[in-house]
């Protein structure tokens, strides 16, 4: 699991990373989704950091 960071107006990017199981981490105001999810929506370089728990 990665943290990916998305912006409160990407309303659209944040709808795929909840439908992809994403889970939002209040605490750090990122979502944390796996690899291949960030692989498929070519989100890479929003990857800031990896195993929140």
């Amino acid at each position: 699991m990665v943290a990916v960071r998305i912006g409160f107006v990407e309303t659209a990017l944040r709808e795929q990373i909840k439908a992809a199981g994403g889970i939002w981490r209040h605490k750090q105001r990122l979502w944390e989704v796996d690899w291949k999810t960030v692989r498929e929506l070519g989100l890479q370089a929003r990857v800031v950091a990896r195993d929140l728990r």
